[in-house]
């Protein structure tokens, strides 16, 4: 058998041997803009998430700083005033009393007189101020303020105690 050739007008309808398929340029453009869109939206996130993230590590090295001093005064003998300010690396690493290329956290330390704090306990209040970053002037850095309670090495009656007992900071 002899089938003719095929052409365009010997196909139903004058259609080509073959059907093409593609995009027209119309909804090649509103794909474009609904990915634009959706990609911009995302892009504007970014600037929250990542403050979100600042703010959180902020958050948790407060906690750590604060954790580190409680542990440090805890069952030490002083006496109310204001302490010797320490040193912080950004890792929350005790760097110690004096200043150095790697200090960033600064931790001054007042306790109140015993009369002052909560009368008829032998609990005294501890305020500490946390300041950062040490490297620039003290009127430009952030700071947080928080106060804890010390059960302290001193006072009347203390020999009378427990030898063994160590005094802890309550909140």
């Amino acid at each position: 058998m002899n089938f003719p050739p095929r052409t365009k007008e010997s196909l139903p309808g004058g259609a080509c041997c073959r059907k093409r398929f593609a995009f027209s340029l119309t909804e090649v453009v509103i794909a474009l803009g609904i990915v634009s869109f959706a990609l911009i939206a995302i892009v504007g996130l970014i600037p929250l998430g990542l403050n979100s993230l600042k703010d959180s590590v902020s958050d948790s090295t407060m906690s750590l700083l604060i954790s580190n001093i409680r542990g440090s005064l805890a069952g030490q003998p002083f006496k109310a005033g204001t302490l010797d300010p320490l040193y912080y690396e950004s890792s929350a690493r005790l760097q110690g009393t004096a200043s150095d290329a790697n200090s960033y956290y600064r931790v001054d330390v007042t306790v109140a007189e015993p009369g002052q704090s909560i009368p008829n306990a032998n609990l005294l209040v501890a305020t500490l101020k946390i300041s950062w970053p040490v490297s620039v002037p003290e009127a430009n850095r952030q700071s947080y303020v928080t106060s804890v309670l010390v059960s302290p090495l001193t006072g009347a009656g203390w020999s009378s105690l427990d030898s063994t007992f160590e005094p802890k900071i309550e909140l």
